[in-house]
Parts: structure tokens; sequence; C-alpha cells
């Protein structure tokens, strides 16, 4: 499921960006929703391998692109 499309369950992006850069922790709700959703782990897949949040941002919008 693409991350931008309406879907209010998913973790917010920013704490992806946290968690990822090591800069906060995801409660054990976030990570048991991390393993069943596939929208948050494609976020989280994109956040541990950007350098930047913007980067974050225009490959969630290239995986949302292809899945339309």
């Amino acid at each position: 499921m693409p991350y931008f499309l309406p879907h209010y369950e998913h973790i917010p992006l920013h704490r992806l960006w946290t968690f990822a850069t090591l800069q906060d922790d995801l409660s054990l709700s976030e990570h048991a929703h991390v393993l069943d959703c596939e929208g948050c782990r494609i976020a989280l897949r994109a956040c541990l391998n950007a350098d930047n949040f913007g980067s974050v941002l225009k490959e969630l919008k290239r995986e949302d692109d292809k899945a339309s």
C-alpha cells in the first residue's frame, strides 16, 4: 500500500525518520505496526537509506507513483 494514500493508521513519517536516524525510539505498538504494515516498512526503509528527509519524501513519491 502506498504510504501517501490516506491511511490514518500509518506511523507518522517524522517518527520513522527520527527512529531511523537514532534520534528517538518507537513504542512497542509502533514496532508491531511496522512489522504488519507494508507501507510503513517501505517508508522506514526509505528513511534508513536516505541522507536527508527531503530524499525520503522523493523516494516515497516515486514508490506511490509506481503503485498507481
